[in-house]
Formats: structure tokens, sequence, C-alpha cells
């Protein structure tokens, strides 16, 4: 345009030329512009990935329980998986009486009881004072019989328990089941189906050696007393009035005793003395009933002396963890444009803890653009032995998208 001469240069057509041009370049302008704000405005914020935090360790101290010298033994607890802590060989050996929990499960699976309920009526006949006899003649603990009286179910389990009448446990089984080899037929069926394959009887009382089991099954074995209500209320208690019989005591000198409410003895020459038991304690908002068995004392005395004392030792193993606290940091996100939000628990979690029992915590954290405060986006994986808790985990904090000059300066 500098050749134009300059008389040229204001006709005109020449200005509206130039302002043409002028204007098609601020139109190219305002166009690449608005491009480049509609694509940097429409794109998506950058994803923020979270920094976990580091989690304190949750280790609780190791149990020692304070064991006998003599036989086996084992402890467990409701709610928790198998034996926690056991000694001496795991393997079978002669229960005595303990055998009589196993009569009583299976007449209960046939004959059923409601919490308290009584039950029907039986009535003794002369079969059952030839029992007696035989009874008698084996040295096996009795009580006595009345042809021609009646108790009911709950009373004839409670004369069965509580004293160990030995002939009381075969009067129930016939009744139950018509004759002593279809009782055991059914008790074989039974110890199959709730997997205790440690465990043989072959009379209703557990007087002859060939009842037997190991301490893990015998675990188990307190663990479905405890969750029968009938049963449970049966053996908890120290007397019972029986038709016919009169006040019974219960031969568990324990009952009441740190926390014990159960379960059943046993003493032969070839098992020595047994004992089956049930003890409640309070662990932080929960009761925990552990399960504990002792096998092959020399005296029922100082079996009672060291089941204090194991008892005693163990109590203390179980407490009660505050796993999870309500607000606790997880993980943060700290996004490239300075905004930032953590990752917490909404809630308090605790649980009961045996011993030294594993804890593990692992965290799931979603990747984020942006977010409102109190979102779930991630969750905590609790591992207490082998239970698993989930927590959720939700943000304290929203994040927004970056502004238009951070965009166009990190387009």
């Amino acid at each position: 345009m500098k050749d134009i001469p300059n008389r040229y240069r204001f006709r005109p057509e020449y200005i509206r030329r130039r302002r043409l041009i002028a204007a098609g370049i601020v139109a190219v302008i305002l166009t690449v512009v608005i491009v480049v704000a509609s694509l940097v405005l429409s794109s998506t914020a950058p994803t923020t990935s979270p920094n976990l935090t580091n989690l304190k360790s949750l280790a609780q101290s190791a149990t020692k329980p304070v064991w006998p010298s003599y036989g086996s033994g084992a402890i467990g607890a409701i709610g928790f998986d198998g034996v926690l802590a056991e000694y001496g060989g795991q393997s079978t050996r002669p229960i005595a009486s303990i055998t009589k929990i196993i009569t009583a499960l299976v007449v209960l699976e046939a004959k059923p009881l409601n919490g308290n309920e009584s039950g029907p009526s039986i009535t003794l006949t002369q079969n059952d004072q030839r029992i007696y006899d035989l009874a008698v003649a084996a040295g096996a603990a009795v009580k006595p019989v009345t042809v021609g009286s009646s108790m009911t179910e709950r009373e004839m389990i409670e004369a069965m328990l509580l004293p160990s009448a030995a002939n009381y446990s075969e009067t129930l089984a016939m009744w139950a089941y018509g004759s002593v080899d279809e009782y055991l037929k059914a008790a074989d069926n039974w110890l199959v189906t709730n997997n205790l394959i440690q465990t043989k009887v072959v009379d209703t009382s557990g007087l002859l050696p060939e009842n037997i089991s190991n301490p893990s099954d015998l675990i188990n074995l307190g663990k479905l007393v405890v969750k029968n209500p009938s049963l449970a209320s049966i053996v908890s208690l120290k007397k019972a009035t029986i038709s016919g019989v009169g006040e019974v005591s219960n031969s568990n000198q324990l009952l009441g005793v740190l926390g014990v409410d159960g379960i059943k003895t046993g003493t032969t020459s070839e098992a020595g003395a047994c004992m089956l038991f049930s003890s409640v304690i309070n662990v932080g908002n929960e009761k925990i009933t552990i399960i504990g068995v002792l096998l092959g004392a020399d005296d029922r005395g100082g079996q009672n002396t060291d089941i204090k004392a194991l008892l005693s030792s163990v109590q203390p193993g179980f407490k009660s963890v505050k796993l999870v606290s309500r607000g606790q940091e997880f993980a943060e996100y700290k996004t490239a444009w300075g905004q930032t939000s953590k990752l917490i628990s909404n809630k308090d979690t605790s649980s009961v803890i045996w011993s030294d029992t594993p804890i593990s915590i692992t965290v799931q954290a979603d990747k984020v653009s942006t977010l409102k405060s109190g979102e779930q986006k991630g969750e905590a994986t609790i591992k207490v032995g082998a239970k698993v808790l989930k927590q959720p985990l939700i943000t304290d904090g929203s994040i927004t998208s970056p502004n238009i000059l951070w965009r166009l300066t990190h387009f």
C-alpha cells in the first residue's frame, strides 16, 4: 500500500476497503479466541489421584493363657472362628459325662423346646426302674425312679445334666428315639451334620471310655449349647426341683465364678476329671462368651483351681479396639490448581479383638476431577483375623473446576 499515491488514499472506496480488511482481521482473531476459549472451557478438568495417609499400627500384645500341666484343652469364644488357643495333645480321648451334652442336643433335635418351655410329660415305667438298677450296678451317678410318676422333658434333661444322672440319660434317649440303638444312629448323623467328626458316642451317659472327642470338637460343641436357649438356661442352673426326685444341685461348682454359666463336668477313671465350660464377660459395650475345655485332671478340686487360673489369664486378652475414628483421615486430594479435600471416615468403628489377632486396613480411593463435600469416594477394608469390615470414606470439602486463567495457562 505504500506505492499507492496519496491522492488515492483518502478516497471513500479505499477507506472502505481498509475498514473491511481490519474488520476481517478482528473477526478472525475473535473467532480464534472464541474457539480456543470454548475448547478450554469445555475441556474436562484434570483428574487428581489421592495421596494415601500413613495409618498407625493397631497390633495388640499377645495373651499367654495359663495352662495346667496335665491332659489337654483349648479355648474359643462365640463369634470367633475355631479354637483361639490350645495346649497338650489334640488327639481324641475319653470325655466322660460331657457325653450327656450330646444326648441333650440330639434329643432336642427330635423333641425341641422353646426357651423355658417344659415340654411334654414323660411317664416312668418298670423299664426305667431296670435302667436305674443297671446304672447303680455299673457305679454310675443316678437319681431315683418312681414307677408310674411323670416328669416333663425339661425336668428329665435337668436330672440328666445337673447331678449327671446316667439313668435319666438313657430314659430320655429311649423316650425320644424308641431305643438306645436308634438314638445312637441319630447321634452319629447329628455329629456328622455339625462337623464334629472327631467325636464318637457309644452310650447315652459317657460311662464307657469309647465315648471320645478332642478339644477343638468340644469347643464347637460348647458353642452349640450356648446357641440353644433351652439348654443354655438349664446348664446355668445351680439347683432345680424335679418331680419325683426333689431338689438337685449342679455338679459344676464354678457357676457364678469369673462369669462361669455352664456347661458340664464329667469324671471316669479312664477320662479323669473333665470339664466343658462357658464364661460371659463384658468387653467394651459387648458381652463375650468364652468357651473352654480341660480334659484329664486328677481331681475335680484341682481342675476347678486350674480353670480359674486359666480364665483369669484369658479374659484380659479380649479387648475392644477402636479401629477407625469418626473424621479420621485416610487420603488427601490436592489438585494442580491448589484445591484440597480429605477423605475421612463418617463413623467410629470398633471390634473386640482376641490377643494379637492380626489387624490390617487397606484403602481404595477414586480419582476425581471435581467433587462435593460429603461424597463417598472411597472405602477402607478392615481385616481382623478372618473377619472383614467395610468402612465408607467421604470427602470433607469440595473441589471445583479450575478457573479460565488457569485453564488458558495450562491448556
